[in-house]
């Protein structure tokens, strides 16, 4: 018998391999002894991404502007009111958030053990809360020589404007103009004027409408609506308020008051946050026939595989 070699080897015979098992939480490499011809393998994959947040809410509609007030009318001078604008127009709501991926799956042998699924994406922010509309326009009070002025727009969504001016000509005046939209505070609309200007507004906020006025040949015009806020609407938005109506044209009757702008929109609420990902569903895989040699393992993290044999 040649120095050296074995009985086992001589004869023809197998080389005895023990049972036994390795566990792997981590990538790394399986090692085939020789002789080791089946093993069973138990694995998991890593768990699912979670989900992803929703998308915050749109902001809500700019509140539509005030309307001019209605004054009594006194005889051969008509009087009317001015609407409100429009605030801007309301938006949809936030969207869902995607989903999560699918958890990183664990390999050895050209086998994959899956991982968990995505979890599903948070739900969509709600739309903010629509402005208040704008106060009521405010009445005209009386100037000098007994003449009677238009009030002004109030500021928008907030409290009426201070009263108006006395204006001491002998002559009609014209409804109070509207009150700007709002966006923080709103601009005022023009005390009574021969041409009762609407009131300016910040940006983006819409302006307030002409108020009501009595022409130079003697024609009675009735107040203008505001304009609305621009669409879509941007942060804090508002409508513009109505004009005042038209001009009297006695000691007793003055122009109305145009209308207060819109407040501003509420912002859209955030979306909600993503669910969490599902865990790995163990699996299981027999008799996996191999031979001697080294076999990668690939193991994200959380994910475990252990390679077990009988004694062969």
């Amino acid at each position: 018998m040649p120095i050296g070699t074995s009985k086992v080897g001589l004869f023809g015979g197998k080389i005895p391999v023990p049972a036994g098992c390795e566990t792997f939480n981590a990538p790394g490499t399986f090692t085939v002894p020789e002789g080791l011809e089946i093993v069973s393998a138990t694995g998991v994959g890593a768990a699912g991404n979670p989900g992803n947040p929703g998308n915050t809410g749109a902001e809500g509609a700019g509140g539509n502007g005030g309307q001019g007030e209605l004054r009594p009318t006194p005889v051969c001078s008509p009087s009317s009111a001015g609407n409100g604008g429009a605030g801007g127009p309301g938006t949809t709501p936030g969207t869902a958030g995607n989903p999560g991926n699918t958890g990183c799956s664990t390999t050895v042998f050209c086998i994959s053990f899956v991982g968990g699924t995505g979890g599903t994406g948070g739900n969509g922010g709600v739309n903010g809360a629509a402005g208040v509309p704008g106060s009521p326009g405010v009445g005209g009070r009386t100037g000098g020589s007994g003449n009677f002025a238009g009030g002004s727009g109030a500021s928008g969504g907030q409290t009426p404007a201070c009263p108006c001016d006395k204006i001491p000509q002998n002559e009609s005046r014209g409804g109070g103009g509207g009150g700007g939209g709002a966006r923080g505070t709103a601009g005022l609309g023009a005390n009574g004027q021969c041409s009762g200007n609407g009131g300016s507004a910040p940006s983006p906020g819409g302006p307030g409408g002409q108020g009501g006025y009595l022409t130079s040949i003697g024609i009675l015009l009735n107040g203008n609506p505001g304009i609305p806020a621009p669409s879509p609407p941007s942060v804090s938005s508002g409508g513009g308020g109505g004009g005042g109506g038209s001009a009297g044209n006695s000691v007793t009757f003055g122009g109305a008051g145009g209308g207060g702008g819109g407040a501003g929109a509420s912002a859209g609420a955030p979306g909600g946050a993503g669910n969490p990902g599902s865990a790995g569903n163990p699996s299981f895989s027999n008799c996996i026939p191999v031979s001697a040699g080294c076999y990668p393992v690939t193991v994200p993290t959380g994910g475990t595989v252990t390679i077990s044999w009988n004694t062969q």
